[in-house]
């Protein structure tokens, strides 16, 4: 389901950095469900990114997508990649090459513009924002018509509660790892 996974784009835009050097940063974000598990890895430089998403039920239906992207400006990114979809939608089902744009728009909102190499269009929107110091909500929706969305509650820098539903998997509590 995830395409840019929650990974504001306007949220940290680059600074400048002396010539020859630039800013590496990776990202991992796991969340372990009842019902579910995903989660996110990238590894970002200044201009280029790496992002591997996944969702995974325990109904054996899953979803894994793969991309580099390069950033076109502060607030856009181009990426390419591979979408593996297996989650009994026999028209969507399978390994799909993808290419789009990711921008972040107004209010934190974050969209990714797609589409595969059977020409079938892809978008997705949503949002991670933090509703008071240690609670945040994050949702994801997507012109499949999957929906996700989850309430964290933080207890470390690193380590959070979470509860939420999603069209494919139901409803699920967990527990939510960062690095």
């Amino acid at each position: 389901m995830t395409l840019g996974a929650g990974k504001p784009l306007a949220a940290e835009p680059p600074g400048p950095m002396p010539a020859g050097v630039e800013s590496r940063q990776f990202h991992l974000d796991i969340s372990v469900q009842n019902n579910m598990t995903f989660g996110s890895l990238r590894g970002e430089d200044t201009r280029n990114s790496f992002d591997v998403d996944y969702d995974a039920g325990r109904d054996h239906k899953f979803e894994v997508n793969v991309s580099c992207g390069r950033r076109v400006t502060s607030v856009v990114e181009a990426f390419a990649g591979i979408r593996v979809h297996r989650k009994n939608e026999p028209e969507l089902d399978g390994v799909r090459a993808i290419a789009g744009v990711r921008t972040a728009l107004p209010l934190g909102i974050d969209l990714d513009a797609a589409v595969d190499h059977r020409g079938h269009p892809l978008f997705e929107v949503g949002s991670a924002p933090r509703l008071a110091k240690h609670p945040s909500l994050e949702w994801r929706a997507n012109s499949e018509r999957e929906f996700h969305a989850n309430v964290n509650y933080e207890i470390t820098r690193k380590l959070a509660v979470t509860a939420g539903y999603d069209t494919t998997h139901g409803k699920g509590v967990g527990l939510r790892f960062k690095s």
